[in-house]
């Protein structure tokens, strides 16, 4: 095993430990660009690893709307967002989602850190998601397939 298989294998564990995700779920949740979609919650959760100089984050995110459009008005309500959320973020991707996201250091993950975190990104996506969607003319998220995250 290479160093990112080892912590992908203590995030999966992490992972199933802290949210109670069988691993053999997990074995079977890898995306084609080796993400975990775990559901949680009644939402679909992502989880992957970050590689950045010697340090590896796990990122844990979720769609919080889709079907957005660019403009100033929403860049400027993300930016408002993200002044008053906390330990997360807001991000709008180029093919129009709203996702919010968090990242801690995978190397010392310890027991229910990833359950605070999967909490946080699903508390802030479902207080933030809807009104993004009235207001800019978002579809409804729930249930957001796969293919489209």
């Amino acid at each position: 095993m290479n160093d990112y298989e080892i912590l992908m294998h203590h995030l999966c564990r992490s992972l199933h430990r802290d949210l109670e995700v069988p691993m053999s779920a997990l074995a079977l949740a890898v995306d084609d660009d080796g993400d975990l979609c775990i559901p949680y919650h009644g939402r679909t959760l992502w989880a992957t690893l970050l590689v950045e100089d010697s340090v590896t984050w796990a990122r844990v995110w979720t769609v919080a709307a889709t079907g957005l459009k660019r403009t100033a008005k929403l860049l400027r309500e993300i930016n408002e967002i993200n002044v008053a959320i906390r330990a997360c973020r807001a991000l709008l991707t180029d093919g129009g989602q709203l996702i919010v996201a968090a990242e801690i250091i995978c190397e010392s993950l310890e027991p229910g850190e990833l359950t605070q975190i999967a909490g946080r990104v699903v508390s802030y996506a479902e207080q933030v998601g809807e009104p993004v969607q009235l207001v800019h003319g978002a579809p409804t998220s729930r249930g957001v397939s796969e293919a489209q995250a």
